[in-house]
């Protein structure tokens, strides 16, 4: 005889999913290589973009001296497990 476990009842209601994400620079490319930015930085009044290579090798010096900035990595992360494949 086997042995099953019973169902919740119906009435229960399953909690929200988090919202998902929404990334701004979806094909928008980098300034400075071919690759796709992911990351995006006002400097003088003026927006860089970057692929996530390019700003992770960068960020700690545009961070301090901008005035805005957008880091949308986690794209990187969610498509390829990791930033180095980018």
């Amino acid at each position: 005889m086997a042995i099953t476990t019973p169902l919740p009842p119906m009435d229960d209601a399953l909690p929200d999913p988090a919202p998902a994400r929404v990334f701004t620079l979806t094909g928008q490319r980098s300034d400075c290589c071919p690759s796709q930015a992911y990351a995006s930085a006002t400097v003088d009044g003026v927006a860089l973009n970057f692929c996530a290579h390019h700003w992770h090798q960068h960020r700690g010096v545009l961070t301090e001296i901008t005035c805005d900035w957008v880091d949308e990595c986690d794209a990187v992360l969610l498509k390829t497990g990791t930033v180095s494949d980018v």
